[in-house]
């Protein structure tokens, strides 16, 4: 039976206007990682800003075609919090961009290593 660890796949404020990625599931063959919550917070008082998340196979690129979150608006002073179940095979990517700097995306979830 496969044993999942929890894990915190990334905190941090990406570059503004540059994909960013944020987190690369383990390059073992056979493994993977369940992509479970995300957390976007706009810490600004007055100005709300967009994040775009990408989650792409091994050695893709972060196109239109993986696209996970498409131009979100997250509101000033306004965190987002969505539930999933992304499988993200050996060596996928997780990426974003952001609007504005300063939004914080936290990313967590589970992890199985062969």
């Amino acid at each position: 039976m496969a044993t999942l660890t929890p894990k915190n796949f990334n905190i941090a404020s990406p570059t503004l206007n540059t994909l960013t990625t944020l987190y690369t599931s383990n390059t073992n063959a056979g493994s993977y990682s369940i992509l479970k919550n995300i957390n976007i917070c706009n810490p600004n008082t007055t100005t709300a800003g967009t994040v775009t998340l990408y989650v792409t196979p091994s050695n893709v690129a972060a196109l239109a075609n993986n696209v996970f979150l498409s131009s979100l608006a997250v509101p000033a002073n306004a965190s987002i919090l969505i539930d999933s179940s992304v499988i993200l095979n050996a060596n996928a990517i997780i990426a974003a961009n952001i609007s504005l700097t300063g939004i914080v995306i936290n990313i967590s979830g589970v992890e199985f290593i062969a």
